[in-house]
């Protein structure tokens, strides 16, 4: 699989614009951004765009995973591409928010993948699903079904793991019990999320 690039230089000025290029070049929806990032958007690394300013490596989502468990982190979305070797390859999609931190590490590019259209399938629907939790967690929060210190954590990684759970407070842990890795991962955490239909206050 060969996967597109232009020639992108850091910090421009039109940075959504060219996120918004890079992916329809590549075939893929474009991931949601909450409204109060988007002017914060800007491309840090070539393929790789943020609403926060100098982030560690994307590709290290295992950092960004333990600094939300560890403290506050403020709100922020980051996206894109970015990997080493022959097959360790993915695009990237974190979304950090008052009551959520989803961690999105999904294959994408390497050598040894074969049927692309199945990847981008996966690839979309996944953006389309955290759009939803997000969503969710936002009229969760507007109902008050949902506490403030509450937090959804997803990881949906191919090569560093999976699973969802709820913690509280910081430096927050995640027991081992209440750390769900039962498949579908996204939808399984959606359905988590209190609502109208569903009050189990978090």
């Amino acid at each position: 699989m060969r996967w597109k690039m232009n020639t992108m230089q850091n910090h421009h000025p039109e940075s959504l614009s060219v996120a918004k290029d890079f992916f329809e070049e590549q075939g893929l929806s474009f991931p949601f951004i909450p409204s109060a990032e988007l002017s914060s958007i800007t491309q840090v690394q070539e393929g790789i765009f943020s609403s926060r300013p100098d982030p560690e490596p994307i590709y290290n989502i295992l950092q960004f995973v333990q600094e939300v468990l560890s403290h506050p982190v403020d709100d922020y979305c980051m996206f894109g591409f970015a990997g080493h070797g022959i097959n360790s390859w993915a695009m990237h999609y974190y979304l950090v928010k008052k009551n959520l931190g989803a961690f999105i590490q999904l294959p994408f590019g390497g050598a040894m993948i074969t049927d692309e259209e199945a990847v981008k399938t996966r690839i979309n629907g996944t953006f389309q699903s955290v759009q939803y939790i997000a969503e969710s967690i936002a009229n969760a929060g507007h109902a008050h079904l949902l506490s403030p210190e509450k937090r959804l954590i997803i990881i949906e990684s191919d090569f560093y793991g999976k699973g969802w759970g709820w913690i509280e407070g910081y430096p927050g842990v995640i027991d081992k019990d209440q750390w769900h890795t039962e498949e579908p991962i996204l939808l399984n955490a959606l359905c988590s999320i209190p609502s109208k239909d569903n009050k189990n206050k978090q």
